[in-house]
């Protein structure tokens, strides 16, 4: 008896040895993915951090001319905004102007990805939580963007659309 259940605990044993080789298998792999995707964050930093960065100035600057924001992005490409002498995360702004920090540091992105060959650029009612100002502004950018890129631009509102000043 004392031996079957020796014999059942060596094939245990056996069985979990396995588990375990695999496991550790695993592991190291996930250290090697873990190591690359780090490099990888590290040279796309490095890279396109700095005209990403003066993109987004240039483009919040064709929306909202008479406004000096100060804004500084991570390594994780997180954005922190300068209000009151303290850094704050986009999320403790309006919904309004977190859709333009957004629409700025996508076409920021996009400036510094797609220098050679231009994408066209699809905006689904990026301005809908914007307030006349911003949207005038927002309407300014569009143009400019044009210039360099094909957009294509949808909205439901025709004080959206930039026509009657045309």
């Amino acid at each position: 008896e004392q031996l079957d259940d020796l014999m059942s605990e060596q094939d245990r044993l056996n069985v979990l040895q396995d588990l375990l080789k695999e496991q550790k298998n695993k592991y190291r792999l996930l250290e090697y993915t873990r190591d690359y995707m780090e490099k990888s964050k590290t040279a796309f930093t490095s890279k396109y951090m700095g005209p990403v960065s003066t993109a987004f100035g240039k483009y919040m600057e064709m929306i909202m001319p008479d406004s000096k924001i100060e804004y500084a992005f991570d390594a994780n490409t997180n954005l922190t905004i300068q209000e009151c002498g303290l850094p704050r995360e986009t999320a403790a702004f309006s919904t309004g102007m977190q859709d333009l920090f957004g629409i700025c540091f996508r076409m920021s992105l996009i400036e510094a990805m797609y220098q050679e060959e231009k994408p066209m650029v699809v905006l689904d009612d990026p301005f809908v939580n914007l307030d006349d100002d911003k949207t005038k502004g927002a309407l300014e950018f569009l143009e400019e963007v044009a210039k360099e890129y094909q957009v294509v631009y949808f909205t439901c509102r025709k004080d959206r659309t930039g026509e009657e000043k045309k």
